[in-house]
């Protein structure tokens, strides 16, 4: 766990003790939560470039909706509704802002299409990859 809230990390600390403080009084639900040693010093590697990680994430978000509205496939982000103009529903532009404490990282880019799976076959031929991450809208 890394912050710089003091309130948030106690919090968090009980949490990952099921919730306990003291030990055996439980206010809260919680879990086992804590890292084992190969976790910890894998993460302590990969912490330094997770900034540098979710802007490439943000970059690539900006580049595929870039494509989609340049080939007359989407207005832009948001819509909710499809039509001529609007054959791809792009993700809504929630979080865009990163003076925002929790800015959006597109660990997915998720698109909606009334030919979805057509699209999905069209993309395995090409051995480009995707996943239905929510079946049901």
């Amino acid at each position: 766990m890394v912050t710089n809230d003091d309130e948030l990390g106690e919090r968090l600390k009980i949490m990952r003790v099921h919730g306990g403080k003291p030990k055996y009084y439980h206010k809260v639900i919680g879990g086992n939560f804590r890292l084992d040693a190969i976790q910890a010093a894998v993460l302590s590697v990969k912490l330094p470039h997770l900034d540098g990680w979710s802007e490439k994430r943000r970059e690539n978000a900006s580049l595929y909706t870039s494509f989609f509205v340049e080939h007359g496939l989407a207005e832009g982000e948001g819509k909710v509704a499809f039509d001529d103009r609007n054959r791809v529903l792009l993700p809504k532009p929630v979080y865009k802002s990163t003076a925002l404490r929790n800015h959006h990282i597109y660990n997915q880019y998720v698109i909606r299409v009334e030919r979805r799976d057509d699209l999905r076959k069209h993309l395995a031929d090409k051995e480009i990859g995707t996943e239905i991450y929510y079946p049901v809208p």
